[in-house]
């Protein structure tokens, strides 16, 4: 099972924050309208989607040189590099090196909205209302 996670929202004048309470390897990041419509979904670069038996989920396809590595002879644990960047908080709209997502609307100061992500070392999710304060707790 996957650890839950806090996350903290923070805002200026000009930004929505995200900010993790270590850095993260982020699979999937969604912010969506409280009618459940997602705003900006940010996900790793080369993510595609995979088709399974009733249902979906999003994959970061790994290079030919770490699938046809042979690694019968290894002893012990086999240290993979990490194909998803590390990161220590999100700016809304604000795609990071290594990640894609699509242009963001602008959020509304004073409307909820909801964030939810995943990541390898756990998961977790909010609600916020753009410019409140007291924004910084998990559900």
């Amino acid at each position: 099972m996957l650890k839950r996670l806090d996350l903290q929202v923070s805002f200026d004048t000009t930004s929505v924050v995200f900010t993790f309470p270590m850095a993260v390897h982020i699979l999937t990041f969604a912010v969506s309208a409280q009618t459940g419509e997602i705003l900006w979904k940010l996900l790793p670069e080369g993510a595609q989607p995979v088709s399974t038996d009733g249902g979906r989920f999003w994959s970061k396809p790994l290079g030919d040189e770490i699938i046809s590595t042979d690694y019968s002879d290894a002893s012990g644990f086999i240290e993979v590099e990490h194909v998803v960047p590390i990161l220590k908080s999100i700016t809304y709209d604000a795609v990071p090196n290594g990640y894609e997502a699509p242009i963001a609307p602008p959020l509304l100061r004073g409307e909820s909205y909801h964030v939810v992500f995943m990541a390898e070392e756990g998961h977790g999710g909010m609600a916020f209302m753009v410019g409140d304060a007291s924004s910084n707790g998990c559900y």
